[in-house]
């Protein structure tokens, strides 16, 4: 990796940052290269099932990593090897139940605005799992936080009230899954990123291979370009989000997941030239408050609050700066 040419002025600008501010920065950076995913996805069309969408990602994601961990010299590293493989393959298949759940939401006539509303309840589960299940404490500003990006996301989506409470169940399950992931990324952060990131496209591969022959469409040129690049930026945000959860606690990055939102909704007037709504207005001035905490947090020489050992003492063993290389 040290041969490409902007890795090394990458690494020397990240050095500069304290590692707390790297994983906001590298938190930012998942939200810019996940939306760009979304995109793509969305000029296919609709003309693939999802199996398919997500098969070739999965499958895509590890030919890019059997190539470059040949490249580099790591393929006889038996990267699945790990003591803790049932915890990734739980994190795989929280990967894979994500998109599903948010599919099977609005395959069953729960409207569009609804599901993505119970979908961004994943910041608030995920601080709660940090509470509960990883022993951190978060403060009150950061549940404010949270609450501030559902605050934003209910403004710019306006979802209609469900006609019962079932209709929520497919919604606020696709976030739980998401905060799973996040969850478990988060406690496994001291295993090889190249493990966690194998253990997910292989497990999401293997569980949606012997579906594929029944709905698999042979794509055009383009489309296959597309389905190409949906794995390869898709590979590129989960190795962006665990660098993100190998700096600094869930607590404190969790909040940070709204600015995705954000993107989406900037992109399609940015690029046709558009005004932007009062609700956008409004809504980025929610998230960027969200995000302004978090950095001024981030630059604090102590963060009380949140009981986990690296986020407690700053740049610790497992909070150290991952090396720009490590993962891809």
């Amino acid at each position: 990796m040290n041969r490409l040419p902007f890795v090394r002025p990458a690494r020397r600008w990240l050095a500069q940052r304290s590692t707390r501010q790297g994983a906001v920065l590298f938190a930012l950076a998942f939200a810019l290269v996940w939306s760009l995913v979304e995109v793509l996805v969305t000029q296919l069309h609709q003309a693939y099932s999802l199996v398919q969408v997500e098969g070739v990602r999965f499958g895509v994601q590890l030919l890019l990593m059997l190539l470059l961990w040949t490249w580099r010299g790591d393929a006889g590293q038996r990267w699945w090897r790990s003591r803790r493989a049932p915890w990734h393959v739980l994190r795989g298949l929280s990967m894979l139940a994500l998109p599903f759940a948010f599919a099977a939401a609005v395959y069953s006539g729960v409207s569009i605005p609804l599901a993505l509303s119970g979908l961004w309840f994943a910041p608030l589960f995920a601080l709660a799992l940090a509470a509960l299940w990883l022993r951190e404490r978060p403060a009150a500003v950061l549940w404010l936080g949270a609450l501030a990006g559902l605050g934003a996301v209910l403004l710019l989506f306006q979802p209609a009230l469900p006609g019962s409470l079932a209709a929520l169940l497919m919604p606020l399950l696709s976030g739980a899954a998401l905060a799973v992931y996040l969850a478990l990324t988060r406690l496994l952060r001291d295993e090889p990123v190249q493990t966690g990131l194998f253990f997910v496209a292989a497990v999401g591969l293997l569980v949606l291979l012997p579906f594929l022959p029944g709905v698999w469409v042979w794509p055009s040129g383009r489309d296959l370009a597309l389905l190409a690049g949906v794995g390869a930026f898709g590979y590129l945000a989960l190795w962006l989000l665990d660098q993100t959860l190998r700096r600094w606690s869930l607590s404190h990055l969790a909040p940070l997941l709204y600015a995705h939102v954000l993107v989406l909704q900037w992109l399609p007037g940015l690029l046709r030239g558009q005004w932007p709504s009062w609700r956008l207005v409004l809504a980025s001035a929610l998230v960027g408050g969200v995000v302004t905490i978090v950095w001024w947090r981030a630059s604090a020489r102590r963060v009380a609050g949140v009981g986990t050992r690296d986020s407690a003492l700053g740049d610790s063993v497992l909070g150290a700066p991952v090396s720009v290389r490590g993962g891809l």
